[in-house]
């Protein structure tokens, strides 16, 4: 009971901590970031928008070297969340990636589709090195979970499997990591959220996070305008999805289990990442955010360019100008999330 109570309390206030800003031209460096482990993924997930990468693209993994970087370029760093157009766990190198955020006391949260969970070696080097994990789950329908993210021969029953094992190795003393479910609800598999929290209450999950698909395009982008219409789709259901959501989160509060989610509406003005993070990809490209996650999306490069110098530099101090003006025609933050 005290291991699940200092779990729920370690997410919560993690949680809190990302989402405090104080609007200025000029800020301190972040103390929390976003970091692509990887482009390469065994998954097609129709929500994310890695098809848009160029073929040359699909292959790339955050070297040590980069590792190095950001953690000399940025002191203060206290949490990192690996996450991007990639599979965490399929970088070579995941292992001395994490041993380098130990040794410097960096919690590391980590996003992952749970197709590599049945492996014992993956499960240890959560135990060993993993603050919190967020397991992709979006239907608790087999045909439904493989359409959503085929990643062919693995499907929801491996996927449920290697969850089941890496709480049960938890509870029994292996390690206090916390372990969640995220899932993508779109107007395709809303009608399943109810399923869903009860697949974490069988599991005993410390959280359930939930993400309305969002466009991680730019308008120009490969891709902006098919996503947009699906996205639309999805917001016409917005209010029944936000009706099932408050039923679950007091559902599962009465089982110990937080529950969060976003409701898609523009950030434009009401954004903490201008002033509190940033989103670098494999190849060291520093992208504003984490749905601004292309290549291209990139402001500098920290591996060539000063990333003090460029964080208050024009171009950000530009980006910070647009959010406190909310102006929806900024390029970058204007049409966010939709």
């Amino acid at each position: 009971m005290i291991r699940s109570f200092q779990r729920k309390i370690g997410k919560l206030v993690m949680f809190i901590g990302m989402y405090r800003r104080k609007p200025a031209l000029r800020v301190p460096l972040p103390d929390y970031i976003e970091l692509e482990p990887t482009t390469r993924c065994n998954a097609t997930c129709g929500t994310c928008s890695r098809s848009s990468l160029a073929g040359d693209n699909l292959k790339n993994d955050l070297s040590l070297e980069t590792m190095h970087k950001v953690l000399d370029t940025l002191p203060d760093l206290t949490a990192i969340r690996l996450i991007g157009l990639g599979e965490t766990f399929l970088n070579p190198h995941i292992e001395d990636i994490l041993k380098l955020a130990r040794a410097k006391s960096i919690k590391i949260w980590i996003i992952t589709n749970g197709s590599l969970l049945l492996d014992q070696r993956i499960r240890n080097l959560i135990h060993d090195y993993v603050y919190d994990v967020g397991i992709s789950i979006d239907s608790t329908d087999p045909d439904e979970f493989s359409r959503l993210r085929p990643m062919g021969k693995i499907g929801l029953t491996e996927v449920i499997a290697g969850t089941r094992l890496l709480i049960q190795e938890r509870n029994q003393g292996r390690s206090n990591v916390i372990i969640g479910i995220n899932s993508t609800v779109s107007h395709e598999n809303y009608q399943n959220l109810p399923e869903i929290g009860s697949l974490c209450i069988d599991l005993s999950t410390d959280y359930l996070a939930v993400s309305f698909v969002e466009n991680w395009l730019m308008k120009g982008d490969t891709d902006y305008q098919a996503t947009s219409i699906r996205i639309n789709q999805s917001l016409q259901c917005v209010s029944k999805i936000h009706t099932i959501l408050k039923k679950q989160q007091f559902r599962l509060a009465l089982r110990g289990i937080l529950v969060g989610y976003k409701i898609p509406k523009r950030r434009i003005g009401n954004c903490q990442w201008p002033y509190r993070s940033v989103h670098i990809t494999a190849e060291g490209n520093v992208n504003p955010c984490c749905t601004r996650t292309q290549p291209h999306h990139g402001l500098f490069n920290i591996l060539t360019d000063d990333f003090e110098k460029n964080w208050n530099g024009p171009a950000y101090q530009e980006l910070r100008l647009a959010h406190m003006r909310k102006d929806t025609l900024n390029p970058i933050c204007g049409s966010c999330p939709l």
